[in-house]
């Protein structure tokens, strides 16, 4: 599939980990951007991912987001997608980001006690 600049340049700072993510942080750009050239290639782009499959849409995705190279940086979302892409991190996805919270490891706040512990409510309050 070709895209243009402006179209990489989108995909690249996405954040949805399967098409339908995506899809729906292209709407709410297009919702709400005030820019109507925006708005056009943010729908022409979105009208060229559904045709794709998952599968596929995603390996485009993370494909732009590995190989493509910003010219500079001009949005804060371009910054954070240009810094996860030198880092080399991967994406957490919605279950793997409070993992440490409930893991019951001690911390340095209170030794000895899990964040987790059965008991009345007033124990199982998450913050000391």
């Amino acid at each position: 599939m070709e895209l243009n600049e402006e179209e990489k340049r989108q995909l690249f700072q996405v954040d949805g980990d399967c098409q339908a993510k995506v899809l729906d942080e292209l709407y709410m750009t297009a919702r709400f951007t005030r820019n109507p050239e925006q708005r056009d290639m943010v729908r022409g782009l979105m009208a060229k991912l559904r045709v794709l499959s998952d599968e596929q849409c995603m390996d485009l995705v993370k494909d732009i987001q590995k190989n493509y190279h910003l010219p500079y940086p001009r949005t804060m979302g371009e910054r954070i997608a240009l810094a996860r892409q030198q880092s080399g991190a991967e994406k957490l996805k919605g279950h793997d980001i409070r993992t440490d919270l409930f893991s019951g490891r001690e911390t340095a706040a209170r030794p000895g006690r899990s964040h987790w512990t059965a008991g009345s409510a007033s124990s199982r309050c998450l913050f000391p």
